[in-house]
């Protein structure tokens, strides 16, 4: 890469895998950007964390990170519309379902055309479309994915276990995780 300055934002989901990749091709200076509070990312350590302790930081006051007259300003790039970004998210998860591969979609937010509920409906349609319903809009053989650590349950659930809906659970519904059946 031939850029003077790469900007990396959202560090707290950067795995070290891709920051390594990073570092072999990039031959400018390189600006992290992210929130060390924000989970770490999926079935991996916090890069973030982990830098931090070694490398000279600056933390933007609040009034630079949210509304405040000073708000650093960023052009979003529109690469097309909801619905085109959907399909080709839809085709690519059947075509890894078709092939074998393993699939995972991660979305920022949970509301929108683009969020987590929609992306849900979609896939579940799609890649499920005859699983039987078991409560809460899953189905059986659903793959699903822990987002809060539950160390109440033997044996515990982690944020970013993978699993999938084995069938009804009470007013829940019960996994099948890495770890066994919760």
């Amino acid at each position: 890469m031939t850029q003077d300055v790469v900007f990396v934002v959202e560090m707290s989901m950067l795995v070290w895998p891709i920051l390594s990749r990073l570092l072999s091709v990039c031959r400018g200076q390189i600006v992290f950007s992210g929130d060390p509070r924000q989970l770490p990312p999926v079935g991996s350590v916090s890069v973030m964390t982990e830098l931090l302790g070694c490398l000279p930081a600056l933390v933007l006051p609040p009034f630079l990170r949210e509304d405040g007259p000073e708000r650093v300003r960023v052009t979003t790039v529109k690469c097309g519309s909801s619905g085109h970004v959907q399909d080709s998210l839809v085709r690519r998860v059947l075509s890894c379902v078709q092939e074998g591969s393993e699939w995972q979609v991660l979305a920022p937010v949970h509301d929108g055309e683009l969020g987590l509920r929609r992306l849900n409906h979609l896939l579940q349609a799609a890649v499920n479309p005859r699983g039987a319903s078991v409560g809460a809009g899953f189905r059986v053989t659903d793959r699903v994915m822990v987002t809060k650590n539950c160390y109440t349950v033997t044996p515990p659930a982690y944020n970013g276990m993978v699993g999938m809906v084995v069938g009804p659970d009470g007013s829940g519904v019960r996994l099948r995780l890495e770890s066994g059946l919760w």
